[in-house]
């Protein structure tokens, strides 16, 4: 095995070790350390619901670093953006009640690529290898075509499950390319990545020059890793090997592994090449090639890798279990006593007050019933044909509806009127006869009605009534009318004999 270490694993912090036992926003149980890297530390954990997931806490000490805490909330919203079943989920993030950012992901169960090398102690098989390149070549096309790049492409970073499949982790780097073709999040002059599986462009700080390819040139270190338990260039130091990245070309493959197909180390060495242009220009062009150098050399391809006697350190819990934890989870929940508001209720407005519809929250903690235009209280009588047009409104109309009044609203305040201009004429009239007095052959025209409006009851005091004599002033040879209340004057003597009348003023007449 190389000298190099060729994965970021740290030492767990006994500070990161003692949060195993605590709850991580009331909901989610720390049961053990997982890993820790250079961002975070990851934990197994379980829901109160008893689903188990993974959760990533970041580094306390890199809340001061503007540009690690963005990477870091961005990495669960790349990783959704891929949509590739070959890519962790993030189901939650947020803040603990330490600070600190948290992410929480599908909980996976096997060993990446590095951990698996390591507890074989020696190279992988090659069509394992080929099956692992493949499974990630898939999800590169798929986020290469979204413009996502990942840039931390290497063993620790491949993962093998237990049921076979291969998953793509941490997009904590990866970032999206502009729409002209460059990065959008690194500045330039900036390295980040591995030193080992990292191309050279990378290596400088290149950004504008950072793309898919280069994603390619560290899947192809990583490939050359798996099949000869070696680095790209043989050094002792980091600062060894990155000065051979920028002056030498990677050692053939075939000179570390003879047994190697030339077809498929062909492939592998193009994909490593300095030179972009002698580089595979895509993904999906990369996974063509080695696809048909497997058919040209004679190597079946499995499905899925083998396990190569990998065994879960944990197994699942059993129905019972499951069912035995969620008991006393509900039962522990149920015996606290739930938390009381500590700030009023927000009442609005009884001004505010819905007139569409049932009645607003402050009507409810108050007790005021709705409208009852609109909505039935419970003593209303059930929906029928007769309140359809009620029902109708309360169910989205703008303005309240003009429903007819029932008749006997409106008789007995017509009656009362009638009653009342019956009795006011007869005293305005001193018990005289209701007849206008008029000389000798003259008719009687009987007295117009008044249009009485209706009262709104029977205690409404009566209004007075004014009969509004017509606009144009009438012959003076017609009788004149007048209900208006001036001094009733008696009748003036006959005339005498001979004489006729010549205005309605002899007559006893007024147009007032």
């Amino acid at each position: 095995m190389p000298p190099l270490p060729s994965s970021s694993k740290l030492p767990v912090s006994p500070k990161a070790s003692a949060r195993v036992g605590g709850w991580i926003a009331g909901k989610w149980r720390l049961e053990r350390v997982l890993g820790a890297g250079g961002m975070g530390v990851v934990y197994e954990a379980r829901h109160r619901n008893g689903k188990r997931v993974a959760i990533k806490l970041l580094h306390a000490e890199l809340m001061v670093h503007a540009d690690v805490l963005r990477r870091f909330l961005r990495e669960g919203y790349l990783a959704n953006a891929v949509e590739h079943p070959g890519v962790v989920s993030v189901l939650d993030d947020g803040v603990t009640e330490e600070g600190l950012p948290f992410m929480v992901m599908e909980f996976l169960e096997g060993e990446n690529l590095d951990a698996r090398m390591m507890r074989l102690g020696r190279a992988l098989q090659l069509p394992d290898v080929l099956a692992i390149a493949l499974a990630t070549l898939d999800v590169l096309k798929l986020a290469h075509e979204r413009g996502i790049i990942h840039r931390d492409i290497k063993p620790e970073n491949v993962f093998l499950t237990a049921t076979g499949g291969v998953k793509l982790l941490d997009f904590g780097i990866a970032y999206l390319l502009d729409s002209a073709g460059g990065m959008s999040s690194t500045r330039p002059g900036i390295t980040v990545g591995t030193p080992t599986f990292m191309p050279r462009e990378q290596a400088q700080g290149l950004g504008g020059v950072v793309d898919g390819q280069s994603d390619l040139w560290s899947l192809g270190a990583t490939m050359f890793f798996a099949l000869s338990g070696e680095f790209l260039f043989s050094a002792s130091t980091v600062p060894d090997f990155l000065q051979k990245l920028l002056r030498e070309d990677p050692r053939p493959l075939r000179d570390l592994v003879p047994s190697i197909p030339e077809p498929i180390a062909r492939v592998i060495h193009l994909a490593i090449q300095h030179d972009r242009d002698l580089r595979w220009k895509s993904a999906g062009a990369m996974r063509e090639a080695l696809l048909a150098a497997a058919a040209e050399a004679g190597v079946a391809i499995p499905g899925s890798p083998a396990l190569e006697g990998f065994e879960p350190p944990n197994p699942r819990l059993s129905a019972a279990d499951i069912s035995g934890e969620l008991e006393l989870n509900l039962a522990e929940r149920l015996s606290q006593p739930f938390p009381q508001p500590t700030t009023p209720p927000n009442l609005e407005p009884l001004a505010a007050r819905s007139l569409h519809g049932a009645p607003s929250q402050a009507d409810t903690l108050l007790g005021v019933q709705g409208d009852p235009r609109v909505a039935p209280r419970t003593s209303d009588p059930p929906p029928s044909s007769k309140n359809s047009s009620r029902l109708s409104f309360a169910a989205g109309a703008k303005d309240p509806p003009v429903s007819a009044s029932p008749p006997w609203r409106w008789i007995a305040p017509v009656l009362f009127g009638v009653i009342g201009l019956a009795a006011g004429k007869l005293f305005w009239s001193g018990g005289e006869s209701a007849s206008p007095v008029t000389s000798g052959a003259t008719p009687v025209v009987p007295e117009p009605r008044s249009v009485v409006p209706p009262l709104a009851s029977s205690s409404t005091p009566l209004p007075s009534v004014e009969v509004v004599p017509s606009q144009a002033p009438p012959p003076a040879s017609s009788p004149v009318l007048s209900s208006a209340r001036a001094p009733v004057r008696p009748p003036p003597a006959s005339p005498p004999a001979g004489k006729k009348a010549s205005s309605s003023e002899d007559l006893g007449l007024s147009r007032d």
